[in-house]
């Protein structure tokens, strides 16, 4: 029972590797959950490239934001934190884009039942209130 120490058999990382690997990792986080009859419901906010297609595929709520090149480019450019050029931040952003969209495992994409939400010419609160307001339709 929960409170127990439960043996789980080591993963054999050149078995499951990359994203499969964090999948079967996840599995076994709420499989863990699940075994001490814990999960019943579970508020949380999580955000990344496949949190809506591999980690939580059945979320209640999922959401897709996007933006265009130009302004994810001038967005990155904007925090400062890179010593790159506005160029080549856009490249940047645009090399990674596809490299993720071909990915065997994970790839970028919309999941089927996710809200898309174009944020390119919205604030951040714009975004909190479109997506506030679908959780409470």
């Amino acid at each position: 029972g929960c409170g127990q120490r439960v043996r789980v058999p080591p993963l054999e990382e050149n078995k499951v590797t990359g994203r499969g690997f964090r999948r079967v990792l996840f599995q076994r986080k709420v499989d863990t959950i699940f075994f001490c009859g814990t999960l019943k419901s579970l508020d949380i906010v999580c955000e990344g490239r496949d949190m809506t297609t591999v980690v939580f595929p059945n979320a209640e709520y999922k959401f897709y934001l996007d933006a265009s090149l130009d302004v994810q480019a001038q967005r990155r450019f904007n925090q400062g934190v890179s010593k790159m050029s506005l160029e080549e931040i856009k490249e940047s952003i645009r090399k990674r884009d596809e490299i993720d969209k071909n990915k065997k495992e994970g790839s970028l994409k919309i999941a089927s039942d996710a809200k898309y939400i174009d944020t390119s010419n919205l604030t951040i609160e714009d975004v909190c209130e479109i997506i506030i307001s679908q959780i409470h339709k």
